[in-house]
């Protein structure tokens, strides 16, 4: 330009004048005119930029929001309290919360009855445990109750026994009371076992026994006590060892032989095995009597169920089969039942892991009395009948006998007249037989007398208890002569 400077020209050339025109415009506006078009370009874009991230930022704040009421409501579903429905601009997060209000109401409905179920449940659980506390204290005072007057006839049988002739009528009346009397300590004694077996209160002390031995010995018993006398007995017993608790075992025995002539009818035939098979010792007693029902043949080892009794004077409680299953099982042998229906007969068996060779001490059912020098005995029992037999029998044993009412006259006699043995009755008016023992062994003139519980609480919880506090045996009434004869001289 002549001014200076750089432009940008335009030339054209008309064909009808012949004149030609230039415009020139300088660089420098036609470059601010664009700087300004960029600029404002640029300005617009950023503008639209920050609109568009201030719109992103609020939008994100109200879906955060949203989606923290969201999880709000998902925790109080934790607690299984329904969330309330909250509205937002947001049709999606609305219809979450509703889903989540609904899920919430049916959670609060289902959390309700199941506190209900367990609050039904927990209060069941606690009658149940007072039923079952009631049921054992209940067990525990009828045999207290029940074992009380079988002492005082079991030593008035024992008494009749040693006055009675051999030769008389009287002695048949007095062998029949004591073949009773046994059978009703027997029942007491599967009554309070049922509870202690099925609850896994009792201990065994295993020791290898032969089992063809015990099974003898259990028929022996049986016929003994006449119960055998109307049926046809064939055996085929040979000796076979297992290891198991000799007691428990006689239980076992006894009660599936019992039962066998109990529902057998007069003339029957019952037949005893014991032999091994397969590395097993296999018990087995069969009959031809009256049989089991298919129906109650699955549920026969259950408390309380007895097929039909063709003899009540024979009869139980209905539950010696669920026992004999329970120490079955303690012993790791197998019990079984079989009978092809109603009349035609039943067979019991018992499996037992088998030992090895091994020689059985002998073993005397009705062991004698040994002799034994006379004792000064003190005897301490409220129930007069009791304590009167049990001095009667004791003298005509020979020894000399002190007799006390009460604990307090009891530990009186005992510090005075210094028996050698004291027989103390754990349930007394005045006292406990503990709290005696306790005294009188805390006493230097008394501590040495052998003390001795005699009682009607049999349960394994009982003998602990005396023995803690300072018994040295336990005995449940009725007691055996030879029981208390085998103790007095030990």
């Amino acid at each position: 330009m002549r001014e200076g400077g750089d432009a940008i020209g335009v030339l054209a050339w008309s064909d009808f004048s012949g004149w030609s025109a230039a415009v020139g415009v300088p660089v420098k506006t036609i470059e601010a005119a664009a700087t300004k078009a960029v600029s404002v370009t640029a300005l617009g874009l950023i503008a639209a930029i920050a609109c568009a991230v201030i719109g992103a930022l609020i939008l994100s704040t109200r879906i955060l929001r949203a989606l923290e009421g969201v999880r709000a409501s998902a925790a109080l579903l934790t607690e299984c309290k329904a969330p309330p429905v909250i509205e937002t601009d947001i049709a999606e997060v609305s219809e979450i919360h509703q889903t989540l209000h609904h899920v919430g109401n049916v959670l609060e409905q289902t959390e309700a009855a199941r506190t209900r179920h367990l609050s039904e449940a927990q209060s069941a659980r606690a009658v149940a445990e007072a039923q079952n506390k009631a049921k054992d204290q209940f067990l525990a005072m009828l045999g207290h109750e029940l074992r009380n007057p079988l002492a005082a006839i079991s030593a008035g049988t024992t008494l009749l026994q040693f006055a009675t002739d051999s030769s008389g009528n009287n002695k048949a009346v007095v062998d029949a009371i004591s073949r009773q009397t046994d059978h009703l300590n027997a029942l007491v004694d599967d009554l309070l076992d049922a509870t202690r077996v099925m609850t896994g209160k009792l201990e065994l002390k295993l020791a290898v026994v032969d089992l063809g031995h015990a099974a003898r010995s259990s028929l022996d018993a049986l016929m003994a006590r006449g119960i055998a006398k109307d049926s046809t007995v064939k055996c085929d017993i040979s000796s076979v060892f297992i290891k198991a608790d000799r007691t428990r075992l006689d239980q076992m025995l006894t009660n599936l032989l019992e039962n066998a002539f109990k529902y057998t009818e007069r003339g029957g035939a019952i037949a005893v095995m014991v032999a091994e098979e397969d590395s097993r010792a296999i018990f087995q007693v069969s009959d031809n009597g009256v049989g089991i029902d298919s129906l109650v043949l699955p549920k026969l080892f259950d408390v309380f169920v007895q097929g039909p009794v063709t003899n009540r004077s024979k009869g139980g409680l209905g539950i010696g089969l669920a026992i004999v299953r329970a120490l079955a099982e303690l012993h790791g042998a197998q019990v079984t039942a079989t009978s092809a229906g109603a009349g035609k007969g039943a067979t019991f068996g018992l499996e037992f892991p088998l030992v090895g060779a091994y020689t059985e001490p002998s073993f005397v059912r009705n062991a004698q009395l040994p002799n034994q020098p006379c004792k000064k005995i003190l005897v301490i029992e409220d129930n007069a009948d009791i304590r009167n037999l049990t001095c009667q029998l004791l003298e005509t044993l020979g020894h000399e006998v002190i007799a006390a009412a009460d604990g307090a006259t009891g530990i009186l006699r005992a510090e005075q007249e210094g028996p050698s043995v004291a027989l103390v009755d754990i349930d007394l008016p005045d006292t406990s037989g503990h709290n005696i023992a306790r005294h009188l062994r805390a006493n230097p003139a008394t501590s040495g007398i052998r003390l001795f519980a005699l009682t009607g609480y049999g349960q394994e919880s009982d003998r602990e208890a005396a023995l803690e506090s300072g018994f040295e045996r336990h005995f449940t009434k009725p007691l055996g002569i030879e029981e208390l004869g085998h103790a007095l001289e030990q």
